[in-house]
């Protein structure tokens, strides 16, 4: 008598596909697919309902061998059986939270294309020495009219000659520091706007990088959804909708997932 490991490999190889693909399919990896066809481990109720899906047949074969219902000798032709209420909570149970990753997942990208649409200013402005270095004429002035004052003061003719060499070489002195510290200043100013700049762009790079990935991480997240919701309404594809169905089946007020979202739409 066949097993559900039987039935899964059975299935399986009806459908031509290989381990690595169902793993594909459904989420999972082929480790996970082997030990499930080798009695080693037993599938969630949501891997269940997605082989179901796959395999086109019901999740109570999958689970207990009762073979589905044939309609006129044909099994394509006959109606849909209901999903049972616990599989039917696993299931809603799994798309609230993969709805939610989606949402999120849609609105990370969303805002981020606003900000890439965005330009990038790279340029800076250019420091010019000369803004740091004009004060040192006043003080190069000043510096001249001081020591010329002290020294027609206090300087007797027998040191003219220093006080000369003070007069001339004190504002000189200052103009030289001057320079030096504006043109350090200059460059460290420079060389900080540069590198602003600079990191303005590799943001700006980095964000479109991560974004292609986004976009790449959601095609993957909606084939893997795809598997598990391809019967349910489409405007019922939303984690809101979802948990509420959810709510509905475990307060007893609905006994499957298609019934919940039935009451969602109001029809019961």
């Amino acid at each position: 008598m066949m097993n559900i490991a039987d039935r899964i490999q059975s299935l399986r190889k009806q459908k031509g596909m290989s381990q690595i693909e169902l793993a594909d399919a459904i989420g999972v990896s082929r480790q996970a697919v082997s030990k499930w066809e080798s009695e080693q481990a037993i599938p969630d109720l949501d891997k269940i309902v997605a082989m179901s899906e796959i395999f086109g047949t019901t999740t109570d074969y999958l689970l207990k061998g009762i073979e589905p219902l044939e309609n006129e000798g044909n099994v394509a032709n006959a109606p849909k059986p209901k999903t049972s209420k616990e599989d039917s909570l696993a299931l809603a149970e799994k798309l609230t939270h993969e709805y939610k990753a989606l949402e999120k997942l849609r609105t990370q990208i969303s805002d981020n294309e606003t900000i890439i649409k965005r330009p990038v200013d790279g340029s800076y402005a250019q420091h010019a020495a000369f803004k740091f270095f004009w004060p040192f004429f006043i003080y190069a002035f000043f510096a001249y009219i001081v020591v010329a004052v002290l020294g027609r003061l206090f300087v007797a003719k027998e040191t003219a000659g220093l006080w000369v060499l003070l007069l001339i070489g004190v504002p000189v002195g200052l103009l030289i520091y001057g320079g030096i510290h504006s043109c350090r200043k200059r460059d460290v100013l420079n060389a900080e706007a540069s590198e602003l700049a600079r990191a303005r762009r590799d943001s700006a790079d980095k964000l479109r990088k991560e974004t292609e990935e986004m976009k790449s991480k959601l095609k993957t997240l909606e084939t893997r959804v795809s598997k598990m919701d391809s019967a349910i309404p489409n405007h019922h594809k939303n984690s809101a909708h979802m948990a509420k169905a959810k709510t509905l089946i475990e307060a007893g007020k609905a006994d499957s997932l298609e019934d919940a979202l039935d009451l969602c739409d109001g029809k019961n």
